[in-house]
């Protein structure tokens, strides 16, 4: 992690970061070992792939400075129209009563056509 985002994350403790930085007795900036818990050594694959879980979770929860979530959250380009439509359309017939229509208007008399098995 670069330093200005140590200091940041001393600054500005995240309880939902994966690392945690504390002030070392010099005034460095050193891992805190205590909120982090015993963790393993891990292999550069590993840490890899927990820092890039850390900054895909901080750009999800609003927190990547660099990106205007205004351009995306205001733009209509992006809605999902499909998924829209059809919660409108789950909706409509979530209020519907279900009924019978014969076409000359009368209610249907004996067999109805649903079969019982």
């Amino acid at each position: 992690m670069r330093a200005y985002a140590k200091r940041d994350a001393v600054d500005h403790p995240d309880p939902n970061a994966v690392f945690s930085y504390k002030r070392g007795p010099n005034g460095e900036i050193i891992p805190d070992e205590e909120a982090d818990g015993e963790r393993e050594a891990l292999d550069k694959e590993d840490a890899f792939k927990m820092w890039k879980w850390e900054m895909e979770m901080r750009f999800v929860r609003g927190y990547d400075q660099d990106f205007d979530y205004a351009d995306v959250d205001l733009n209509e380009e992006y809605d999902d129209r499909k998924e829209q439509e059809r919660d409108i359309e789950e909706a409509y017939y979530a209020e519907q009563e279900p009924r019978f229509e014969r076409e000359d208007g009368q209610e249907p008399q004996g067999e109805t056509g649903v079969q019982d098995y």
